[in-house]
């Protein structure tokens, strides 16, 4: 997958100035895109980012739906942290011909070009053309403006960053107070909302290019926890979890697509979860949501922690005296089931000493064959390919 480079082509404002209005920037961008496909036969895909302070341009020329994934990130970061204020989208485009197919299933699909411009709180402006081919020879017909601008992602973007921003001052302001603040405390509550929001949407596809994302980026994401470590009140837990609910319902209740809110609340967590675990135990935790990993556990009749509610069950620990120190740690729900969670490695030096201690702490220790089962299961799933 190649990596996304926000490459900033900055020029002064001044040199934008006529570009007053949303409609003067959308004309010039149709013009400007008609003159370029005469001359080469072909678009670019690009942002042109607008702030009060300048404007720039990001190359958009993502090779697969992973890396788009990725690309969708790194501009809303992008956006929230240089002040973006308005954005023109152009692009080449498929367009679908036969009922019940993607465009890029559909053998007589048709290509466009696309312009989308959009205001920050504003209006929206969306245009395209067909591109008509003679052999090598390829024009572009009429633009046609449509009233109504198309749903995806591209649209979400502002919605993302609204919602990012309410909840960095519900993070900051009400959630703090009641963790009195201690960030794990604050963490726990947004990981259990978190988790409930990817369960609602089936494990997104693409989750894992979130994990991707902080592995490939040590230099924003620290690798390993920066917050002190202190053990969260579970009432405390308890009452930041009911006002992030509470807010994910209003959003919800409000119109925001559930991508939309995902977007802001994953971009929350990996700030608040590098500080807490370190991006490379989050990044760990983020791929065990993937749907690719459920069906790994499932393949070798394990099932993981994931699928039980934040409370659901009891914390075990799983022990062999061969295997010692790796252990897994998971919850056995009211049945007796056990679900896995991930592999451990004990601190005790020695195993009657580790199974003693865990005992006394009030955990459950799972031990023999039961537990010589699971070990051996859970190597497969995390044995490289």
């Amino acid at each position: 997958m190649k990596k996304l480079t926000i490459q900033a082509n900055c020029i002064a404002r001044e040199e934008t100035k006529d570009l007053v209005t949303l409609e003067q920037h959308f004309e010039e961008a149709l013009r400007r895109v008609r003159t370029e496909f005469e001359c080469t036969g072909s678009i670019d895909p690009e942002f042109e980012c607008l702030t009060d302070d300048e404007s720039f341009h990001v190359p958009a020329n993502w090779p697969d739906g992973r890396a788009k994934a990725a690309a969708y990130a790194a501009l809303r970061d992008s956006f929230r942290r240089r002040r973006v204020n308005r954005y023109v989208f152009i692009s080449e485009a498929w367009v679908g011909k036969t009922p019940d197919l993607l465009p890029a299933d559909d053998p007589d699909h048709g290509e466009i070009v696309q312009v989308l411009a959009v205001d920050r709180n504003g209006p929206r402006r969306y245009a395209l053309a067909e591109i008509m081919r003679n052999g090598r020879t390829a024009t572009l017909g009429p633009w046609q403006v449509q009233s109504d601008v198309p749903p995806g992602w591209l649209m979400e973007l502002w919605d993302s960053i609204e919602i990012y921003d309410q909840l960095g001052n519900l993070m900051a302001g009400q959630v703090q107070k009641d963790a009195k603040r201690n960030p794990q405390t604050g963490f726990m509550a947004l990981d259990s909302v978190v988790r409930m929001i990817v369960k609602d949407m089936g494990s997104p596809i693409g989750i894992v290019e979130w994990a991707r994302f902080l592995k490939d980026h040590p230099d924003k994401f620290p690798m390993f926890p920066t917050a002190p470590d202190r053990v969260p009140s579970i009432r405390r837990v308890r009452r930041c979890k009911a006002t992030l609910e509470h807010f994910l319902s209003d959003k919800r209740q409000a119109g925001h697509t559930p991508s939309a809110i995902f977007g802001a609340f994953m971009n929350m967590y990996m700030s608040i979860g590098c500080q807490v675990l370190g991006a490379v135990n989050l990044a760990s935790q983020i791929e065990k949501w993937a749907p690719e990993y459920q069906a790994k556990l499932r393949q070798v009749g394990l099932r993981s922690s994931f699928e039980l509610d934040d409370e659901e069950g009891r914390v075990f620990i799983a022990l062999s005296a061969d295997r010692y120190p790796v252990g897994i740690v998971g919850r056995r729900n009211g049945v007796g089931d056990l679900f896995v969670s991930e592999i451990v490695s004990c601190r005790q030096s020695d195993f009657a000493t580790a199974v003693q201690d865990i005992k006394q702490s009030g955990v459950e220790v799972v031990l023999g064959s039961e537990a010589k089962e699971l070990l051996s299961k859970m190597e497969q799933v995390t044995r490289p390919t």
